[in-house]
């Protein structure tokens, strides 16, 4: 068997990340909260950019009154470059639109807020991209194995996964390979891959970020083999160096 820690996680889960870089205005929900699909989640501190759309409007009316005036005189010259400077602020315009727009985070599905407790950080500045929620569709769980790369060739899919978590120290839950990850990922303790098991059923009481240790079987091999595996394997790595 291969033994590698895991962590329990939702089936589907969404990031929720800041759409530009402002402060944080108001927060609506909490870790734990239950959201519904558009439900306002959090605001952002837009006064700067409506002040740049408030700006904008002007230029607008100006330069309409200004194209006006050039048709009324009867400078088609005029007119044409009022036009034109008309179109540019209005594209200035609906863009600022849109991002005053972005400044209410809303959830893009129904599910479970995840995530610190931005409630704390109220005023702080958050940059574009960053993360501020994930929202967990309650549409199942399933585990996460990071499998250190000297494991992960004896994995396969369909493997049968023992799953031992902290939060339920007597109980054990079964699970299957489904999916492993082809590329590693860099950890303090070295290069892993990222394995998911499908749960073969699952329990009432099993909540995302719980976690333990799994057990994948991978097939039966002779005891001496599995006792000097190690030692043969060191052995070769430095042959080859």
């Amino acid at each position: 068997s291969v033994s590698a820690p895991l962590s329990i996680e939702p089936q589907v889960k969404r990031i929720v990340t800041a759409p530009l870089s402002a402060r944080i205005d108001r927060v609506e929900v909490e870790p734990g909260d239950r959201v519904t699909a558009g439900q306002l989640l959090l605001l952002l501190d837009t006064h700067a950019l409506e002040r740049e759309r408030d700006e904008a409007s002007a230029q607008l009316q100006a330069a309409a009154v200004e194209q006006g005036r050039a048709r009324d005189e009867g400078d088609s010259d005029a007119a044409r470059l009022a036009e034109l400077r008309m179109a540019q602020v209005q594209a200035n315009l609906s863009a600022l639109e849109g991002r005053i727009a972005e400044g209410e985070v809303r959830a893009s599905m129904a599910g479970t807020v995840g995530g610190s407790d931005l409630k704390q950080r109220l005023g702080a500045t958050v940059s574009r991209g960053e993360q501020l929620f994930t929202v967990s569709a309650g549409t199942g769980m399933r585990a996460e194995l990071m499998v250190s790369d000297r494991d992960i060739g004896r994995v396969r899919l369909g493997d049968t996964v023992s799953l031992a978590l902290s939060a339920r120290p007597f109980s054990r839950e079964s699970a299957r390979v489904s999916r492993i990850y082809p590329v590693a990922e860099v950890t303090r303790t070295g290069n892993v891959f990222r394995v998911i098991a499908s749960l073969d059923a699952e329990a009432d009481t099993l909540r995302p970020g719980m976690e333990g240790t799994g057990r994948i079987r991978t097939g039966w091999r002779p005891l001496a083999w599995q006792l000097l595996e190690p030692a043969v394997r060191w052995l070769r790595l430095k042959i080859w160096l």
